[in-house]
């Protein structure tokens, strides 16, 4: 699911900003989710409003991101560096909810840094600030996944997600300014896609 999203960020980004991306992903995501807790009764405010404000902002961050280094650099390596989530989850998890880690999560977090290092050199010279951009979208997404786990174990799974599409769709919606282009018919077929990933 997460590849086709991916693959259809790619097209639609080749004519399309990737903020213009984020925005109709969020806001047709907002719609949907919406339906759903209009129908279900979910709150909209939900039991911790203030974790699910910081869940929406670090996870508005990592999709705007991980959207833009997916614009610029090839598929695979955009995708690998937002996939370093799980590497800083384990280092936050630890930092913030004081979660043990062993010696051999240890070692295999040295060991994911080296790929890291290895996927991301040879290119570093050439497209520096879009790796870097990368990097930071796997970064924030871990800071996303911390805010989800340390919210009330109660928290309705669609106020969570309600946040992060509205807060994304807000915090997209000035930013369209900078080259907003109409969508034409693949893609819209393409921003359908990447909002059903």
């Amino acid at each position: 699911s997460f590849g086709v999203m991916a693959s259809c960020v790619k097209f639609a980004a080749m004519r399309l900003t990737a903020m213009e991306v984020v925005f109709f992903r969020s806001f047709l995501g907002s719609l949907a989710i919406g339906a759903v807790m209009w129908k279900t009764g979910a709150p909209w405010l939900g039991k911790g409003p203030g974790v699910l404000f910081l869940r929406g902002i670090s996870g508005f961050g990592a999709l705007s991101m991980h959207f833009y280094a997916i614009s610029k650099l090839d598929l695979g390596t955009a995708v690998m560096l937002n996939y370093t989530a799980p590497i800083f989850v384990v280092i936050f998890a630890r930092l913030l909810l004081g979660e043990k880690t062993s010696w051999p999560i240890n070692a295999a977090i040295a060991a994911s840094f080296f790929g890291l290092y290895l996927l991301a050199a040879p290119q570093f010279l050439a497209r520096p600030f879009p790796l870097l951009i990368g990097l930071c979208s796997g970064i924030l997404a871990a800071l996303a996944y911390v805010f989800i786990r340390s919210s009330d174990e109660d928290e309705s799974p669609y106020t969570i997600i309600f946040y992060f599409t509205a807060i994304s769709t807000l915090g997209s919606l000035p930013l369209l300014k900078f080259g907003f282009t109409w969508p034409n018919g693949l893609e819209w077929i393409s921003i359908f896609g990447v909002t059903a990933g």
